[in-house]
């Protein structure tokens, strides 16, 4: 499965005020001390856009089960008009896409914490 249950943005009449009310929510719910220990986190993603490594977006595209032949495509992206040796460049057609499926190979590990 590509978008995880965790996943809000753009989801079909969902806002990014719905998901920031949901984060606030589970914050309050975090402080209750019926929980035990409990952990948030907020991750700055700015600067990680353009330092995404090439060799770990191949393994969680392979992981997300990606055919061979993607990964050439995204080679030739990568080398070809829009050049970059690290890091998904804005202009890029796939760099969101690119960036959206990492992001989410990191939630997804989170989520197993």
């Amino acid at each position: 499965m590509i978008i995880s249950p965790q996943q809000f943005g753009f989801i079909r009449d969902w806002h990014i005020e719905d998901c920031i009310v949901l984060d606030f929510d589970c914050v309050n719910v975090l402080q209750k001390k019926c929980y035990g220990g409990n952990l948030t986190m907020k991750i700055d993603i700015r600067k990680a856009f353009d330092t995404l490594d090439w060799s770990f977006l191949c393994r969680v595209l392979q992981a997300f089960g990606f055919l061979l032949f993607a990964f050439g495509f995204i080679e030739w992206v990568a080398e070809g008009y829009f050049y970059c040796s690290r890091g998904v460049l804005q202009g890029d057609p796939l760099s969101l896409l690119l960036f959206g499926i990492a992001e989410d190979f990191l939630s997804r590990l989170l989520t197993r914490m």
